[in-house]
C-alpha cells in the first residue's frame, strides 16, 4: 500500500479493514513515500509496531504511486498480491 501524506484516520480505516477479515493469512507492507507529516509517520512506525504482519518501508525520495507500489511488490512473501489504496476500506 503506497502512502504518501494522508490523514492518519484514513490510513487507520484502511488498516482495520484488513485486520478484520476473515481471512487470517495475510501480510500489508506500507510504502512510505517520503512523506513529510510528523503525525502520519510516527503512526506508521506505531502501525508497524503493532503487528507482524505489518511491514513499513520507508522510501528517501518521493517516486509516486508506481514506484512505491513496485517496491511494495518486491519484499511480498505470499503467493497473491492485492493493491489497496492508503483510504480504502
Amino acid at each position: 500500500m503506497p502512502v504518501y501524506n494522508v490523514d492518519p484516520k484514513w490510513l487507520g480505516l484502511a488498516v482495520e479493514s484488513i485486520k478484520s477479515q476473515i481471512y487470517s493469512d495475510w501480510e500489508l507492507i506500507l510504502v512510505n513515500d517520503a512523506s513529510n507529516r510528523d503525525d502520519l509517520n510516527v503512526f506508521l512506525e506505531n502501525l508497524e509496531k503493532s503487528s507482524d504482519k505489518i511491514i513499513l518501508i520507508t522510501r528517501k525520495t518521493n517516486g509516486n504511486i508506481s514506484a512505491a507500489t513496485n517496491d511494495g511488490i518486491a519484499q511480498a512473501k505470499g503467493d497473491f498480491i492485492v493493491f489497496m489504496d492508503q483510504d480504502d476500506e
